[in-house]
């Protein structure tokens, strides 16, 4: 048995085609019908992969974004990104070209080798287009190895390796750090110290998130992290939710409602009331209006209540102040 010997070069057979619009190709007619066919089933998967694929793009270009923010020192205009990305996929869907989103690659090794304006990636894109459109036979000289290196770079750049020692140490008591710490200092680098406070739920979720990312898709992984997030805001804000007595007279008696109404804290919110040993005049203040349908619901439960007492409750949202301004 004869062994061949291992090349470190993939061939890239590259044939260059000038863009035209894919339904006037020839490839797409035949016999003067449409060679696609798409029934009603098919339909429903093409779309719900684009928006899978829609939804994916835009997170990338937006994390993409971040981490050129924190080479550059220059914040992004988000809108300008996401409607130039999605009309440059537009347009190429029609050419017949295949969809794509920000290059995290390229634009690390840009930002890598001191490309600060907007003419660095410029000349990046130029310089792919060339190279595929013009130079691609030398593109098959250039060793794997080579750009398995470059990928390993930038991996090690974008990677928040910060987050390892915050998902260690929420997966062990908080008594047990600083003897973890006094432990590593001999044999470990700065940055695997374990941080003191931890958030475990934020450290759960950067586990969920990754772990989707690996088995599902990024646009999975995103919106389970954003529910996540979205569920712990929830509870945090239903617990800063307080209700205390600001004036009380024997003819009348002020509330002055603390926090955000909403769905999380209208359930338990008639508790914080004493509508028996209240008097038959009674206000509540508001510093925001009602947020939700629950919210509003909860405000009528206890305007129910004191009407069937025979008392009256007046509700008042208190304008907001300007920023600044002192009582």
């Amino acid at each position: 048995m004869q062994v061949q010997d291992a090349v470190d070069l993939g061939p890239l057979p590259l044939h260059v085609h000038l863009p035209g619009a894919l339904l006037l190709n020839d490839d797409y007619h035949k016999n003067g019908t449409s060679t696609y066919d798409i029934s009603g089933g098919d339909a429903g998967k093409v779309v719900a992969q684009g928006l899978l694929l829609g939804i994916s793009g835009i997170v990338q270009g937006l994390m993409t974004s971040e981490v050129v923010t924190s080479f550059v020192k220059t914040p992004a205009h988000t809108p300008s990104i996401v409607w130039s990305m999605g009309v440059a996929n537009l347009v190429s869907g029609f050419l017949g070209g295949m969809g794509g989103d920000a290059m995290i690659g390229l634009s690390t090794i840009n930002c890598l080798n001191g490309g600060r304006g907007r003419l660095g990636p410029t000349v990046t894109a130029l310089g792919v287009m060339l190279c595929t459109m013009v130079a691609y036979p030398a593109l098959n000289y250039i060793p794997i190895a080579s750009l398995a290196g470059v990928m390993i770079v930038v991996v090690l750049h974008t990677f928040k390796w910060g987050k390892i020692p915050m998902v260690l140490a929420a997966c062990v008591p908080h008594s047990w750090r600083p003897a973890i710490n006094a432990k590593l200092c001999a044999c470990c680098c700065g940055w695997m110290h374990l941080p003191l406070e931890v958030d475990r739920w934020e450290a759960f979720i950067l586990v969920v998130v990754a772990v989707m990312t690996f088995y599902l898709n990024l646009a999975y992984a995103v919106g389970a992290g954003l529910i996540l997030a979205a569920l712990r805001f929830a509870w945090m804000s239903s617990q800063e939710t307080d209700v205390k007595v600001i004036d009380a007279t024997p003819s009348s008696k002020t509330y002055l409602l603390e926090g955000r109404l909403f769905f999380g804290s209208s359930m338990r919110f008639h508790n914080h009331f004493s509508v028996d040993e209240d008097p038959d005049v009674v206000t509540l203040q508001m510093r925001e209006p009602a947020i939700d349908y629950s919210a509003a619901d909860a405000l009528n439960r206890i305007h129910v209540l004191y009407a069937n007492a025979g008392k009256t409750l007046n509700i008042e949202v208190l304008p907001r102040t300007r920023r600044g301004s002192h009582c």
